[in-house]
């Protein structure tokens, strides 16, 4: 798991670190991608867990929901559990 920023790598230090870490930012800087990679890696590799709970709060239409491109009602379609198979799947697919 290679950060992108300095903010990022903070971020996986505590993760590591600490039972519980608050991840709180502007969207698109990482925070879900880069949590879940961290629990992830610590499931598989380090089989210190067995499961990874995933939880995400109900977001209001007039609220931010997120960076990648689309309309509100394309990105609120869009799985939000997506991006855990896509991990997974990265993450076999470079061993």
């Amino acid at each position: 798991l290679k950060p992108k920023t300095k903010g990022q790598k903070t971020y996986i230090d505590l993760i590591r670190r600490k039972m519980i870490v608050f991840g709180v930012g502007p969207a698109g800087t990482g925070k879900t991608l880069v949590a879940l990679a961290v629990g992830l890696e610590a499931v598989q590799e380090k089989q210190k867990y067995r499961k990874i709970l995933y939880l995400r709060g109900n977001t209001k239409l007039d609220e931010d929901i997120g960076f990648l491109p689309g309309t509100e009602g394309e990105k609120l379609e869009c799985s939000r559990i997506r991006l855990l198979f896509v991990l997974a799947y990265n993450h076999e697919s470079t061993k």
